[in-house]
């Protein structure tokens, strides 16, 4: 995984830890910024979006 995208490691870091981080504040910040093609997918429902490290920003 890309270090921009790792949020912690469960056997090292505490959940506290990882849900109080900059990292985590950031993720949800841009988990709810979906693309205009996601917007409109009939998938959308299932996979709300995916994980944002997955969305590929050039369509």
């Amino acid at each position: 995984m890309h270090e921009d995208y790792r949020l912690g490691i469960i056997r090292v870091d505490s959940l506290e830890q990882i849900i109080q981080s900059e990292k985590w504040e950031n993720f949800l910040a841009v988990k709810p910024n979906l693309p205009e093609q996601c917007k409109s997918c009939e998938f959308l429902k299932i996979c709300h979006g995916g994980c944002p490290r997955n969305r590929v920003q050039n369509f």
